[in-house]
């Protein structure tokens, strides 16, 4: 759960079996997804996302480099490949989505409701 952003933090009501966890601050950027090596890199200033990328070997055939998440430290999940990056974020490499997958998988949606919507008719009658 995301409390704080931009200094902003929220009101969030603790209820009993609740547990707090602060992570430790630290250092490392973590490159996973769709790179050939993922890896835990050492924060640099003055590197981008692709600068880190490169650092774990770049992208894996399957890597979508238009979408590229970056996990922030407190939680917070962001896709602009403008995003500062700051020490303990994570830089995750999302994969290509097939569009014949999703073609299908719409297909298959839309009979599932055709024939959910004829058997709610046969039993109305």
């Amino acid at each position: 759960m995301v409390i704080s952003e931009d200094g902003n933090i929220a009101n969030v009501m603790l209820e009993q079996g609740d547990v707090i966890v602060i992570p430790f601050k630290t250092d490392l950027i973590q490159i996973s997804g769709e790179v050939l090596m993922p890896q835990a890199v050492v924060f640099n200033p003055n590197a981008s996302i692709d600068d880190y990328v490169a650092w774990a070997g770049g992208f894996a055939d399957r890597a979508n480099d238009e979408r590229i998440a970056v996990v922030k430290a407190n939680g917070l999940v962001v896709f602009n490949g403008n995003t500062r990056i700051e020490k303990g974020d994570e830089i995750l490499v999302l994969p290509k989505v097939d569009v014949k997958t999703m073609q299908s998988v719409k297909d298959i949606t839309q009979i599932i409701y055709q024939v959910a919507v004829a058997a709610k008719v046969a039993l109305d009658l």
